[in-house]
């Protein structure tokens, strides 16, 4: 049976095909090895003929859904952050202050960038995103879904009086996410929860409730 790829915008391709539909169990394995490599030796070191040979998959498989290496990682970047708990969605659903949503989400930033290669994942990301259209594309969409729901919590705690009305959501942006990003990325150590409420004193100011530093939904 033949079929017909089609590139589509983000580089994967989709194919109109008159046999047997895509394989999504070889579709998983294609993004898991890619995902593993990525971890462990980073973007330099991914290749479709490695992804390949260390998937089992023969390449024309893997060539026929994605047209090169660039748009394999965006696939398997963008999964690995849809993955999160952690969502402008699930953030809704969740009682309490702007303060505390805001510290489940630098908390899961903590978290993610902690887990074993997901840094280095992160960093060569950023590095490559300098030299590639895609990957640049790929950078800019990490930071809109961190900064999507860190903007609205920001705007939410001004329009409720908890933070100041003249608060400058775009420096503060920057304040949360900057510390995080250069201690874990740049330096290589580890966050902790006390500096994660040194980071959340500097950007929004003390916390004037009288609770303990605890996010909704803790003791």
């Amino acid at each position: 049976m033949s079929t017909t790829p089609i590139v589509t915008g983000n580089g994967q391709k989709s194919c109109t095909q008159r046999g047997r539909p895509r394989d999504e169990a070889k579709h998983r394995a294609i993004l898991d090895t890619a995902l593993e490599i990525l971890k462990s030796e980073g973007y330099g070191a991914l290749s479709l003929a490695k992804v390949a040979t260390l998937s089992g998959i023969a390449r024309p498989t893997v060539k026929l859904r994605w047209k090169d290496k660039e748009h394999l990682a965006v696939a398997v970047i963008k999964r690995l952050f849809d993955e999160r708990p952690i969502t402008a969605s699930s953030v809704a659903k969740i009682e309490g202050s702007a303060r505390d949503k805001i510290r489940l989400v630098v908390e899961d930033l903590v978290a993610m960038l902690s887990e074993p290669g997901t840094a280095r994942i992160v960093s060569s990301t950023v590095a490559a995103a300098h030299f590639s259209s895609p990957m640049s594309e790929l950078r800019q969409y990490i930071l809109g879904r961190r900064g999507t729901v860190l903007r609205g919590l920001l705007q939410e705690g001004v329009s409720n009086g908890e933070f100041a009305s003249d608060l400058d959501v775009e420096r503060t942006l920057d304040a949360l996410n900057g510390p995080v990003l250069y201690r874990i990325l740049i330096t290589g150590l580890p966050m902790q929860k006390a500096d994660i409420d040194f980071v959340l004193k500097t950007a929004l100011g003390p916390d004037t409730s009288g609770r303990k530093n605890s996010p909704a939904g803790r003791e």
